[in-house]
């Protein structure tokens, strides 16, 4: 398992908190996977129409199987790709100022 760590940001350069909220740093971790595991989908779909077969004759749970299996032969390069998006979202603010913290 990769564990994701997101750098402190000088607010005078971003705009941003210096550093993510732990409940920001967890959602962060979740949309990198999630967006990973998209990227990983998307290949996997991209290597079924080469071999010709179509995606309507083809189970999600083997999509999702040769995506997994395409995440595990290649991390470095997805978590790679989905971590500048996340943290593009974060310096945009798309995370909440308080990591989606509710004022009561």
């Amino acid at each position: 398992m990769t564990v994701l760590t997101f750098p402190k940001r000088d607010a005078r350069v971003t705009g941003c908190p210096i550093s993510p909220t732990p409940i920001q740093v967890r959602m962060m971790q979740g949309a990198t996977m999630v967006l990973a595991l998209e990227a990983a989908k998307a290949k996997a779909k991209e290597n079924l129409k080469r071999q010709n077969r179509r995606l309507a004759d083809v189970e999600h749970r083997e999509i999702m199987h040769l995506a997994k299996v395409y995440l595990e032969q290649h991390p470095t390069e997805l978590i790679a790709n989905a971590k500048e998006t996340v943290d593009l979202w974060f310096r945009q603010g798309r995370f909440g100022p308080r990591g989606g913290l509710r004022k009561r």
